[in-house]
């Protein structure tokens, strides 16, 4: 009995040795996966023994491993980033020649010509050498000819003005490597343009937030967007007249999609607001300026103008904090182009366009990559795909479907399209209408005289039908 005692005693106290020695192994091996100096490990492992040594090799071995791919992973990224910002560089420089050259270039070359003529009649004075400085002079004027009568063409034939269609056409992947992932915030999203552009985002990949007081309506738009091929989507309940609406909207889309940890974590974007805003909340109007009450002119401008103007201020600190953020805001041609029949419905986009320019001044270089896009579309083509528009009559919000047809006002599909990608290039302004009132709107600007003369012949009658609740863009009105 007392061997077996004696026996029992020497097997516990050889398992507890080993049990001590195990977990001093156990912990030592740990300690060397961790180790962040290869000479502390190195120097305890010659005390233990060979097979810890092995051990000690081939971790620093895989520590060596990991660190090279960390400064490989780091050396990727930065060439990635600064591959980005050159070619957000180039863009930007593209933009920038697109929108001088359609500025400059007539009356560059008319300059020239003018310069080039008094050259060649003082050298014909002076009885020599200007024959090749007549010729040259010559050619300049039907070079600076040519571009007016382009310039005039173009602003005639085309939808858009030139140096937005030429910025169009360029880097046709600049949407999707722009929006792919990130948020993008859209109010006025429940019909008409707000839900054009909400589609089209969403087919880039983008995390789209919804907003709008007509959740119903959202909701249909959202599946939709997920449809198209948005990665993510939030539905926010926003009622453009109700006080702290806006900055109950920008608390809300700071909390969108909070709970994807990597995406958000990695790319920074639960700090930031929203990477993009599309600001399309609004309405039009369609009643004789002395029909219009008082109380519908307030209302008109508190959802044109006041309450876009508050949410500005609230999505932007968070932009410009981040140094990083493109906001639409849209505004119309009648901001530019007399709109009789729609006259507070003008007012509200004139202030609200003045006061994005006057905003877009202030935060000027201290945030180099937030941009403020004006975006001025004609009659667009909304409300025909069944869904009520808001449209003010004389004494308020009247929510009805367009009468008339779709001939004549752009289609809604065009002004998305052209809204989201000028704003990816930071365009200052984007300026999209039919023929006749981009004309009209170039007149104002280059020959007043026979803008006014034009508006004065269509304007009474555009008042008439106003007043009688019929279309404002037939033209086709009779005189009573």
């Amino acid at each position: 009995m007392a061997k077996r005692r004696r026996r029992r005693g020497e097997k516990k106290s050889e398992s507890a040795v080993f049990a001590s020695s195990s977990l001093t192994v156990t912990h030592f091996t740990k300690s060397i996966l961790f180790a962040t100096t290869s000479s502390s490990v190195g120097g305890s492992s010659e005390s233990i023994g060979g097979g810890i040594r092995e051990r000690n090799d081939y971790s620093s071995l895989l520590l060596r491993r990991r660190d090279r791919k960390e400064r490989r992973r780091l050396v990727v990224a930065s060439s990635g980033k600064s591959k980005s910002s050159a070619s957000e560089s180039m863009m930007g420089k593209v933009t920038l020649l697109s929108f001088l050259a359609n500025e400059f270039v007539a009356p560059a070359m008319t300059l020239i010509a003018l310069l080039l003529n008094v050259v060649a009649a003082n050298a014909t004075a002076r009885g020599g050498g200007g024959d090749i400085i007549s010729f040259a002079a010559l050619l300049a004027s039907k070079l600076a000819l040519s571009a007016l009568l382009l310039k005039i063409a173009a602003g005639f034939l085309l939808p858009v003005d030139v140096a937005s269609c030429a910025v169009y056409w360029t880097f046709p992947w600049r949407p999707r490597s722009e929006l792919e992932g990130k948020k993008v915030l859209i109010t006025g999203a429940s019909q008409g343009l707000g839900e054009a552009i909400a589609y089209h985002v969403s087919s880039f990949g983008a995390k789209v937030i919804l907003a709008s007081r007509n959740v119903k309506n959202l909701e249909e738009v959202g599946k939709k967007c997920l449809e198209n091929g948005a990665s993510a989507v939030e539905i926010v309940s926003f009622d453009a007249l109700k006080p702290k609406s806006a900055e109950a909207l920008a608390k809300a889309a700071s909390k969108a999609f909070s709970s994807n940890n990597d995406d958000d974590n990695n790319n920074n974007t639960s700090k930031c607001c929203c990477d993009f805003a599309f600001l399309c909340a609004g309405a039009s109007q369609s009643a004789s300026a002395f029909d219009v009450t008082e109380s519908a002119e307030r209302e008109l401008f508190n959802l044109n103008a006041l309450s876009t103007i508050q949410v500005l201020k609230n999505i932007l600190p968070s932009m410009i904090a981040q140094n990083r953020g493109r906001v639409c805001v849209i505004s119309s041609m009648a901001a530019i182009c007399p709109a009789p029949g729609q006259s507070s419905y003008a007012a509200s986009k004139a202030a609200l366009s003045k006061y994005v320019d006057s905003l877009r001044a202030e935060i000027g270089r201290t945030a180099k990559n937030v941009t403020l896009t004006n975006c001025f579309p004609g009659p667009i083509a909304t409300g025909f795909n069944g869904k009520k528009r808001v449209v003010f009559n004389a004494t308020g919000v009247n929510e009805n479907h367009p009468k008339g047809v779709a001939k004549g006002r752009l289609p809604v599909e065009l002004v998305a399209k052209m809204a989201v990608k000028l704003t990816a290039f930071g365009a200052y302004s984007v300026h999209l209408a039919p023929k006749l009132v981009a004309f009209l709107s170039r007149c104002v600007h280059f020959c007043p005289t026979l803008a006014y003369a034009v508006m004065d012949k269509l304007g009474p009658k555009r008042a008439r039908a106003a007043k009688k609740g019929e279309s404002l863009y037939e033209l086709k009105v009779k005189d009573n």
